[in-house]
C-alpha cells in the first residue's frame, strides 16, 4: 500500500521534476547590498541540488559541493573611483546616470576578460550548462552569453522593477497610473507628477536605448568581433526577469508572466552575534538607543561638514545612546552617547529590543530588515530606490523623510522625537510586516521554481508577449491614437472646405439672385409712386 501511495505521487508529479542542472551565474555589480539578495539565491538552488559557477564581487568563501564562484571583487575600486554617491546626488540623477553607464562599460568588459569566463567561452563544448542567472540592469552585452552556450537566459534586479524591465518584457507602462521607481513618486500622482513620471520613463529609455547600448556595442565587438549580433537584439534573450520588488509593499500594477516579483526573498535571520563590548552597550541603554546607517553605497564620512556637524549636535542633545556606523576610526567632536564604527552586524542591531529608531538612507535591503523587526525609520534617501522606498513606508505611516542636503540640527531632532514619541509609527510598521508575510507562497520557493521551470522547458517562449515584438510606440497604442488624431484633423479640414464651398456658393448664386430682385422690387416700387 504504501509502494503504491509512492509510485502515484511519483508518477504525478514527474512533469514537475528537475533533475539536477548546471548553472551559470553572473552578478558583477561591485554592491553588497545586491549581492545578498543574489548570493541568497544562488545558495538556494545549491542546496536544492543544482551545481552552479557563480561571477559574484561578493564570495560566499564557503566549502561547498558544486559551487564554484569566480571573484570580481576588484570591481570594487573602480565603483569607488568613478561613484560617489553623496556627491552625485547633489549634481543630479542624469550625470549619476552617465557615470554608471561608464562603470557598466568597464564592469562588462572585465567579466568577460576574466581567465574564467575565456576558457568557458572556448570550452563551450564541453561547458554544460541548462540555464544562465544574470544581473538585469544596464550589462546588455552579457546578454550574449545566452547565444554562445545556446542555453536560455533569466535577468534578476535586486531592485524594484524599472522602465527598462518593462520595456525588455513588452509590458505596458502606464505612466498615468503606475510611478517609475526613479521618480520617486506614490501612485497618487497630480497632473504635474504624471508629466515629470513621464518625463523620468522616456528619459530613462533613452539613456538606455541611445547611450547605454552603444557603450555596450563596443564591449561586445571588442570580444566577439562584428559577426556578434546588434547589441539591440540581445534583450530577446532573457526568457524571464526577477525584480526586487514586493508584493503589498511596491504599489500594485499590471504585468506579463514575464516578470516576476521576488521581494522578500531573503530568509533574514540573525547569523552573528554581538561583539560583547557593543552588546553591553545596547544592553545598558536604559532609554534606549539609536541606529545610524547609511548603507553600503553612501557613507557618512562623504557627508558635508555643515551636514555632519548637524547630526552630531541634534545627537548630543537627545536622551539616547546613538550607535553610528561611520567608516573612520575618529569623529571630531564626538558626543559620549555617540558610538561610532566602520561595520556593524546591522540585523542584530536591529533585532536587539532597545532599539528606538533606525535612521537610514533608504536602501531596500535595510528596509526589509527594518520591516522584519517592526523598527520605524527615518530615512534620507541619496540615489536609485531609496526615495521611492521612504515613499511608501511614509505613505504607510512606518517612518517621516528628509532631504539629507537640507537639514539642520533642530529638523533632525524634532524628527527623532516625534517617530519616537508617537507610537503609532511602530503600530504601522507591525501592520506592514503582518501584510508581507501573508502570501501563498515564499517568493523563494516561486523563485526556485520558476528557474526550474525555464530549465525545464529550455526557455520561456511561452512566456512571450506579442507586446515584446512591437515598437513601444505601438505598445502604447500612439500609432492608433495619431491615426484618429489624423482623421479628425482631416475631417475637421473637409468639413471647414464643404462650409466655404457652401458659403461661396451662397455667395455667388443667391446673394446675387436676391440683390437683383431686391433691385427689381425697388423699380417697380418707384414705377407706382410715380
Amino acid at each position: 500500500m504504501l509502494f503504491s501511495i509512492f509510485f502515484f505521487h511519483l508518477i504525478f508529479n514527474s512533469g514537475c521534476f528537475t533533475k539536477a542542472a548546471r548553472i551559470l551565474a553572473i552578478f558583477p555589480y561591485p554592491s553588497h547590498s545586491q549581492q545578498v539578495v543574489s548570493n541568497e539565491l544562488c545558495l538556494a538552488l545549491q542546496e536544492r541540488g543544482h551545481e552552479l559557477v557563480v561571477f559574484t564581487t561578493d564570495p560566499v568563501n564557503r566549502n561547498l559541493a558544486n559551487y564554484s564562484e569566480v571573484s570580481l571583487k576588484s570591481m570594487y575600486k573602480e565603483h569607488a573611483r568613478i561613484l560617489n554617491f553623496y556627491a552625485v546626488s547633489k549634481i543630479g540623477f542624469w550625470r549619476f546616470a552617465e557615470l554608471f553607464l561608464e562603470l557598466g562599460r568597464i564592469i562588462t568588459d572585465y567579466t568577460y576578460s576574466t581567465p574564467e569566463m575565456k576558457k568557458i567561452i572556448l570550452e563551450k563544448k564541453n561547458q554544460r550548462f541548462d540555464v544562465i542567472l544574470v544581473s538585469a540592469m544596464y550589462w546588455d552585452s552579457l546578454y550574449y552569453l545566452a547565444d554562445v552556450l545556446d542555453v536560455p537566459m533569466i535577468g534578476v534586479s535586486s531592485l524594484p522593477t524599472q522602465a527598462i524591465h518593462n520595456y525588455i518584457m513588452g509590458n505596458p507602462y502606464l505612466t498615468a497610473c503606475f510611478p517609475e521607481m526613479l521618480s520617486g513618486f506614490t501612485d497618487q500622482m497630480s497632473f504635474k507628477e504624471r508629466i515629470i513620471n513621464l518625463f523620468w520613463t522616456v528619459k530613462q529609455m533613452y539613456y538606455y536605448k541611445y547611450k547605454n547600448l552603444p557603450i555596450q556595442s563596443r564591449v561586445l565587438k571588442k570580444h566577439f568581433g562584428d559577426a556578434a549580433p546588434p547589441v539591440d537584439e540581445l534583450i530577446n534573450r532573457l526568457s524571464m526577469i526577477f525584480t526586487n520588488s514586493r508584493l503589498f509593499f511596491n504599489f500594485p500594477r499590471t504585468s506579463v508572466p514575464g516578470i516576476l516579483q521576488i521581494g522578500g526573498l531573503r530568509h533574514i535571520k540573525a547569523e552573528k552575534t554581538l561583539p560583547p563590548d557593543l552588546k553591553k552597550i545596547l544592553d545598558n541603554a536604559e532609554r534606549g538607543f539609536i541606529y545610524f546607517s547609511l548603507g553600503s553605497n553612501v557613507k557618512s564620512t562623504q557627508l558635508d561638514g555643515k551636514i555632519l556637524n548637524s547630526f552630531i549636535e541634534a545627537f548630543s542633545e537627545l536622551p539616547y545612546q546613538i550607535v553610528w556606523k561611520f567608516e573612520a576610526d575618529k569623529l571630531a567632536q564626538k558626543p559620549d552617547n555617540v558610538h561610532i564604527r566602520p561595520w556593524m552586524p546591522q540585523y542584530e542591531i536591529l533585532a536587539h529590543p532597545n532599539l528606538k529608531l533606525f535612521i537610514y538612507q533608504g536602501g531596500l535591503q535595510s528596509t526589509e530588515e527594518a520591516i522584519e523587526n517592526s523598527v520605524p525609520v527615518l530615512g534620507f534617501p541619496v540615489i536609485s530606490d531609496q526615495m521611492h522606498n521612504m515613499k511608501i513606508l511614509v505613505l504607510k505611516g512606518a517612518g517621516k523623510m528628509l532631504e539629507i542636503h537640507k537639514v539642520d540640527a533642530n529638523i533632525i531632532k524634532n524628527a527623532i522625537n516625534e517617530i519616537i514619541s508617537d507610537p503609532c509609527y511602530k503600530k504601522n510598521m507591525i501592520k506592514l510586516r503582518k501584510l508581507l508575510h501573508d502570501r501563498p507562497l515564499h517568493p523563494m520557493n516561486e523563485s526556485i521554481w520558476w528557474i526550474e521551470h525555464i530549465i525545464r522547458h529550455k526557455g520561456g517562449a511561452h512566456l512571450r508577449t506579442r507586446s515584446r515584438d512591437l515598437p513601444w510606440y505601438k505598445v502604447e497604442l500612439l500609432d492608433i491614437f495619431l491615426f484618429f488624431f489624423i482623421l479628425l484633423v482631416a475631417l475637421a479640414v473637409l468639413s471647414w472646405t464643404l462650409v466655404r464651398s457652401a458659403i461661396g456658393l451662397i455667395k455667388a448664386r443667391i446673394f446675387p439672385f436676391i440683390k437683383t430682385s431686391r433691385n427689381n422690387w425697388t423699380t417697380m416700387a418707384k414705377c407706382k409712386a410715380s
